[in-house]
């Protein structure tokens, strides 16, 4: 499994879209261990961009994400890529580390007051 985590500036990014690094782990998922982590640059890849960069060049199978628009979400769920937000961390390899330790453990929560949503649901699962 390709489990995808985003940075930004070298720390785990609380904005999806925003971010500049992704950290991309190999996961043989019988062990549940990394077994590859590599990190990929986004480039010039513009904000409302990235989740098809992902799913497309990336080939993600899962994104952990800090804060998810809706847009963003929905798009990656389309492309067959799971997704699972609202991870508050520093570090990239924390988030995989406690994610393999308790998958079932971390709450979705999409968006983070960067005003993508503009409802009252803004958050809320579907």
């Amino acid at each position: 499994m390709r489990v995808v985590v985003p940075m930004m500036r070298g720390r785990f990014s609380r904005h999806f879209g925003k971010s500049d690094v992704f950290v991309v782990y190999e996961i043989d998922e019988i062990k549940g261990e990394i077994v590859n982590r590599n990190e990929v640059a986004k480039g010039e890849v513009a904000c409302h961009g990235v989740a098809k960069w992902v799913a497309d060049e990336i080939k993600a199978d899962l994104v952990l994400a800090g804060g998810i628009g809706m847009p963003a979400k929905r798009g990656l769920e389309r492309w067959g890529v799971k997704v699972v937000g609202g991870i508050n961390e520093d570090d990239a390899d924390t988030v995989m580390e406690n994610f393999l330790s308790n998958p079932e453990g971390v709450k979705l929560v999409t968006c983070w007051g960067h005003e993508h949503c503009k409802t009252e649901r803004c958050g809320q699962d579907d």
